[in-house]
């Protein structure tokens, strides 16, 4: 648990309370906050209580929250009904805050006073080796990229592999063209493999252009009013609270696409939505894979990578992680 909170998620457990979301707390103890390490954890804690709601939280958003009110909360109670609980106290926790960065920050912010920061230009997942890579704006840029993995990934087949090799480039071509027109900036493919079998698993990235939010309503809850809308019973929408704000997480199972002859194999689909902080864009990252059995494992893997994504201002550097 104590690595979740430095990596991972944590389950906190809330209620809506004049029409807000509030964090939940337990019998008398209103200074202790309750976490989970899982939704069934939460749930073997809530037995038979009807009231079931809860929000998935980036364990260092939760250390920075106890740093900023050690005043109100005292004490932190982790899978409060076993069979490993612990209860830690809140500042031990907030310790691992260094504020020494954040005054270092606030006086280089008095010295420089910058500039508000530029319009939001696309997302960056900064995806390592282990992913190949192809970049979609510049359709022949993307024909080499293709051909240069294809080479990569059947490199010890030899001359036998021919046909595989073209239809791999004519797979992953149509799959990036499609990406492509959808108006997705790049596309990743996972590289890893055992000596028995390679990982397939597939994501895109888009930053979409919105405008500012109206109405009252945010960008989120626009999309995850829609995407509910037309959702099948068993697909999954959830809230991540991130240090970089909210990400709304769609999980499905669907069928894959008939052009490839996929429509009998079903695919499991994760989007990540996320509000830029410009306010006038939103990214959209969507991952696609076969191996519907391994839902968590792929799950746990695709939010490390979008947790470690960053925003992209228009000719800069990246301006704003999702998280750190």
């Amino acid at each position: 648990m104590l690595a979740a909170l430095a990596f991972d998620v944590v389950v906190v457990p809330v209620a809506v309370v004049d029409e807000r979301v509030v964090t939940r707390v337990f019998g008398e103890q209103a200074d202790s906050l309750c976490l989970f390490s899982s939704a069934k954890s939460l749930a073997g804690f809530l037995a038979d209580d009807p009231e079931r709601l809860f929000v998935m939280v980036h364990g260092a958003a939760v250390v920075d929250y106890l740093a900023h009110r050690l005043d109100q909360v005292r004490l932190v109670v982790v899978d409060a009904a076993g069979p490993v609980s612990m209860a830690i106290p809140a500042a031990v926790l907030a310790g691992f805050v260094d504020d020494s960065d954040e005054a270092d920050s606030d006086e280089a912010d008095d010295a420089d006073e910058p500039g508000p920061v530029g319009a939001v230009v696309g997302f960056d997942l900064g995806l390592d080796s282990l992913w190949g890579t192809v970049e979609l704006f510049d359709p022949q840029r993307r024909e080499q990229q293709i051909q240069a993995l294809v080479a990569k990934q059947t490199t010890t087949l030899g001359d036998d592999a021919a046909l595989l090799r073209r239809d791999m480039r004519t797979w992953m071509g149509r799959a990036a063209g499609r990406a492509a027109e959808a108006g997705g900036s790049q596309m990743g493919f996972l590289l890893a493999r055992t000596s028995e079998a390679a990982a397939a698993l597939s994501v895109v990235v888009y930053c979409h252009a919105v405008g500012q939010e109206a109405g009252g309503s945010t960008h989120l809850g626009r999309i995850e009013q829609r995407l509910t809308a037309k959702a099948a019973p068993d697909e999954s929408f959830v809230r991540i609270l991130t240090p970089g704000g909210e990400v709304l997480r769609h999980a499905r199972v669907k069928a894959g696409s008939p052009e490839v002859g996929g429509e009998n194999v079903p695919l499991l689909n994760i989007d990540y939505w996320l509000e830029a902080p410009d306010r006038d864009h939103v990214g959209h990252v969507s991952f696609s894979t076969p191996h519907v059995g391994a839902r968590h494992a792929i799950t746990d893997l695709a939010d490390n990578v979008v947790f470690n994504g960053r925003w992209v201002s228009g000719g800069a550097s990246p301006v704003e992680e999702v998280v750190r």
